[in-house]
Order: structure tokens, then sequence, then C-alpha cells
């Protein structure tokens, strides 16, 4: 869904929510071998490199303990090793998605006191702007040191996908 939504946007999902799915759905020892391949991902030079190492391990790995699992694991590959296509400096924050799952939690507590639903659109979008203006007001007031340091490299990545 996030693609149609946002079709020239990476979707970079929780590596933490990958591994709490590895160790219910993978042998110890395999999981294990995970958590040593992930730090080498981590370390990946490029997207391409990550990718060849997630795919080569999916397949003579994870395949041979469950063939399903390991399907689903390569149609999400793109989007576990997003964060490796930025630079090296920001992917510990990419990474994760405790960010947006916060921002989600702030709109789904404003739905519950909104008495379980969002009466319009307008009250949706009315909410959403308080919801940020506290954010950037308070905890984000000031960028994430990473993301300063990087925002030549980030402006000049979005600048080249988004045709500015």
């Amino acid at each position: 869904m996030a693609s149609s939504l946002l079709p020239q946007c990476d979707h970079q999902l929780c590596l933490v929510h990958l591994m709490r799915n590895l160790k219910k759905n993978l042998s110890q020892k395999l999981y294990e071998e995970f958590g040593n391949l992930l730090q080498e991902i981590y370390l990946s030079g490029s997207f391409e490199a990550a990718s060849i190492k997630l795919n080569s391990f999916i397949e003579n790995n994870v395949k041979t303990e469950s063939s399903s699992y390991a399907k689903y694991l390569k149609e999400r590959l793109e989007n576990y090793l997003a964060f490796t296509k930025y630079p090296n400096q920001l992917r510990p924050v990419i990474r994760s998605t405790n960010a947006v799952e916060g921002i989600n939690n702030a709109i789904e507590i404003a739905r519950r006191n909104s008495g379980g639903y969002f009466h319009s659109e307008r009250e949706l979008a009315v909410k959403t702007k308080i919801i940020f203006d506290n954010l950037t007001q308070g905890k984000w007031r000031n960028p994430i040191p990473r993301f300063a340091g990087s925002l030549a490299q980030i402006n000049q990545i979005f600048g080249e996908r988004f045709g500015e």
C-alpha cells in the first residue's frame, strides 16, 4: 500500500520486528547466524551488496527450513534493506521504525479520544497537524545530529528522486 501512495519513497520495514519474527520462525542456530549476517549487512557499502548477502542467506539457509518463510522474506527483501541506500551515518536511525510508530501511536490515541473514529477528514487533518506541531516544538525541535550532518546528501538524494 505504501508504494501505491508514495511510489518514489523507500519503504523501510523495521529490523527489530524482523529479528523478532526470525526468532519465532527459524531454528536458534539459524537465528544466531542471521544476527551475524545482519552485522555484515549494516556495514555493506551498497544496497546491491546487502541484497546479495541477504538473498544468498535466504536461498542457502532459510529455504531449507521453511520455503514459505523464505518466500515471504524474499518478497520483502528490498523493504528490509532500504536503509542501505542512504549514507552510513543515517542507517542506524532509518533501519528502525520507532519514529513512525510513535506518530502512528499518537494518531491512534487521538482517534480513541475522538470516540473511536475521526468524524471527518478535516478532523483527522487538524488533529494530525496538532500532533506534528507538538513534535516540532518539543522532541523534534532540534534535528537528529546525524541528519543535520548529512543534510546536503539527503537533499541531493531526494532532489534527484523527486526532480527538484
